[in-house]
């Protein structure tokens, strides 16, 4: 975490978690204009269901956008709401300190009037910290990997659209393998209506909402803490995907796996993986905000004490509720790393078939390139590698 502290970025807390509201729905706006200002692609053949496809990616991005913008604002209130308990508490500080002054040293002796941090500002403080307990294992073997993936495919989807005619406005990935003729040829589009496009949103989806830890406290308390280590799981199970995927296609076209069907499918369970994310952010944030009312609600009716004052519940806090065992801790770690694993080996299968094609084909990637171009691409291997590593490095920071 030291680029962390370099950057002097929060670890926990409002402001932490305004930061990756706020850039997640400014990512998504990135994206969602890139998208609707990209050049059209010469002798594009539009798609049966392009029209489909443009209105649920469009309106995935939309969704994702506004639920983190709301996020965001309910973020801002409770870190408002957070500095105005400080600023009080400073001036309470600075006037007792005053008043301290103007006695004697031997009063002070007698009757030291020390000042603590009261309780509800420490409970505060140890409650946002819980709401990303235990992140590490979350943020490095499955936050931080799908991210990445997302990336990976948009750079697959912009920079690949001229090479396999594919087009961005309606998610189309272009040509499934080069292929534009006979009765191989078909387009890898995402988002088409049949219930494996469904399921694989789905998935990521459940996988980034229920690895969020508010969410995931909240599960367990409502399940009394049974099947725990289950729960735990669950996420990294269903980031299995694009690992399987990868294989999939590896073994039928490892040659033309920049052509393969992996693009699309794999951006059907990232896209859902970053609504997931989303929602989870919007979780978070109610939770947050939900504290601050009931313990402020709680302190007050303990100060009017015995007055006729109405009791809360005070909030709950529980470190203890996201420590996953020493072998579901394991086994996450293990999932984490094949999507890991899986992350950089599409990255590299990209750059070194970036331009190949199945033999005996002709190939809309290799037509404007000659009989004996090379398949390797070391622009797109270098950026696909490079966009991961990146991500790993800095998304501490702001993410998890």
């Amino acid at each position: 975490m030291g680029l962390c502290s370099c950057l002097q970025l929060p670890d926990y807390g409002p402001s932490r978690h305004l930061i990756s509201c706020t850039l997640l729905a400014a990512c998504a706006t990135t994206v969602l204009i890139t998208i609707n200002t990209f050049d059209p692609v010469e002798g594009l053949t539009p798609s049966p269901d392009a029209d489909v496809a443009s209105r649920t990616g469009h309106g995935i991005l939309i969704a994702i956008i506004a639920i983190s913008g709301i996020a965001a604002i309910l973020h801002l209130l409770v870190l408002l709401a957070s500095n105005r308990e400080n600023n009080a508490r400073e001036i309470e500080i600075d006037e007792r300190n005053a008043y301290l002054d103007q006695r004697s040293w031997w009063e002070n002796f007698l009757d030291p009037q020390l000042l603590n941090s009261p309780k509800h500002l420490k409970r505060r403080e140890a409650y946002f910290e819980t709401l990303v307990n235990d992140s590490r294992t979350y943020r490095t073997f499955l936050l931080l990997p799908s991210l990445s993936l997302v990336v990976i495919l948009l750079i697959r989807l912009f920079m690949g659209a001229r090479v396999f005619l594919g087009d961005p406005v309606s998610f189309d990935f272009g040509w499934k393998y080069g292929v534009v003729d006979g009765k191989d040829a078909e387009k890898s589009i995402t988002y088409t209506p049949d219930i494996n496009t469904y399921a694989r949103l789905f998935q990521g989806v459940l996988s980034a909402f229920l690895a969020t830890p508010a969410v995931m406290r909240g599960l367990l308390q409502l399940t009394e803490g049974r099947h725990r280590s289950l729960l735990l799981l669950l996420p990294y199970a269903l980031s299995l995907y694009p690992t399987y995927s990868l294989i999939k296609r590896f073994i039928k076209a490892r040659d033309s796996f920049a052509g393969s069907s992996f693009a699309n499918n794999g951006y059907e369970w990232a896209s859902g993986f970053i609504l997931g994310l989303a929602l989870g952010q919007l979780i978070t944030a109610s939770c947050s905000l939900r504290y601050m009312i009931l313990s402020s609600r709680y302190e007050s009716s303990t100060e009017e004490g015995n007055q006729g004052g109405r009791s809360h519940n005070r909030p709950r806090i529980d470190d203890d509720d996201l420590k996953a065992s020493g072998f579901a801790k394991f086994l996450q770690r293990s999932l984490g790393l094949l999507l890991i694993f899986s992350v950089y080996s599409s990255a590299v299968l990209y750059g070194m078939t970036w331009f190949a094609c199945e033999e005996g084909q002709q190939c809309v990637n290799t037509e404007n390139e000659g009989e004996d171009v090379d398949k390797f691409s070391t622009e797109i291997l270098i950026i696909m590698i490079l966009v991961p590593s990146v991500i790993m490095c800095i998304g501490p920071c702001f993410f998890g």
